[in-house]
């Protein structure tokens, strides 16, 4: 089996770099696969290339690729992913916040052969979230992309859509509402936000992508992915722990399975938005950034 490449976005968080780096080189197939580092530009740099230069790590390759100024998580992942898979045909995505179970790599590469062939599969998810659902096989089909630990083809990057602004407002109210998870307003929030240029992300733009090719995200049942990411270091500015998972996969098994979202998860999850603080963390974000003029004037009178 030829692995795919992985590929890790980082910026300026340095000691969740070196614990990303070190639970990657725990995985099984870690020695046998290539490992690219995008690094934007930073303060941090030096430290975090001393981190990749100081230790032989024993994947089979570790290459650096310096951004020459800042340009943002949603650019410098955009351009990383649609360079690396033109040229491999398929990825595994990582930030640098994320632990890996060491039989994350093992779950991506089976699963995107065993995948690779439906156009329908668009993405195969190495997070889950910790709803506590019984589910009977090691894996289930859901149509909204997690961005903690991914992988894809270059057929289904193919469909990736920058600019989403017509796309979105082609969408009844209908298909908007379903997109946000039937009002959870996670996802109509991030729309919004990056419509009126008050961010820019890139995973609500590749949701959409997939949501209009009708596509389906593989999930195992249990994450193989936790985020350390919650502790206000990141671009998100977020502190929670709703997100924690007491205990990552051991290894997940591959098989065919019927192609349909798991509406029980579906369901508990719009809940988990709406009422585990999640959700409201979105909405407060979302309107301060849509009113911030207007509050900045109130708070200076």
């Amino acid at each position: 089996m030829e692995l795919a490449p992985v590929v890790i976005f980082a910026y300026h968080r340095v000691f969740h770099f070196q614990k990303t780096l070190e639970a990657l080189e725990k995985n099984d197939l870690a020695n046998q696969s290539m490992v690219y580092i995008f690094l934007d530009k930073s303060d941090k740099n030096i430290a975090i290339k001393n981190i990749i230069n100081n230790k032989k790590w024993s994947f089979k390759t570790l290459e650096l690729i310096e951004r020459e100024k800042n340009i943002g998580l949603a650019d410098n992942i955009i351009d990383g992913v649609t360079k690396i898979i033109q040229k491999y045909k398929k990825i595994i995505v990582l930030e640098d916040d994320l632990l890996t179970s060491p039989y994350f790599l093992t779950y991506m590469n089976d699963a995107l052969v065993f995948y690779a062939d439906n156009p329908k599969v668009m993405h195969i998810s190495g997070y889950t979230y910790p709803l506590n659902i019984p589910i009977k096989e090691d894996t289930f089909f859901y149509n909204v992309p997690s961005s903690w630990g991914w992988a894809t083809w270059e057929r289904a990057w193919s469909y990736f859509e920058e600019d989403i602004e017509k796309r979105w407002k082609n969408l009844s109210k209908q298909q908007q509402f379903h997109f946000d998870i039937e009002g959870s307003n996670v996802y109509l929030s991030q729309i919004e936000m990056n419509l009126n240029n008050q961010r820019k992300t890139w995973a609500v733009r590749w949701y959409l992508s997939i949501f209009l090719a009708n596509g389906y995200v593989l999930y195992p049942k249990v994450s193989l992915v936790q985020n350390i990411g919650f502790d206000n270091s990141g671009e998100s500015k977020v502190t929670v722990n709703q997100y924690f998972i007491p205990k990552l996969a051991q290894k997940i098994e591959i098989k065919s399975i019927p192609l349909q979202q798991n509406l029980k998860f579906r369901k508990k999850l719009n809940y988990f938005y709406k009422y585990g603080g999640v959700s409201s963390i979105f909405f407060w974000r979302y309107y301060y950034y849509r009113y911030s003029n207007f509050i900045k004037k109130i708070l200076k009178k």
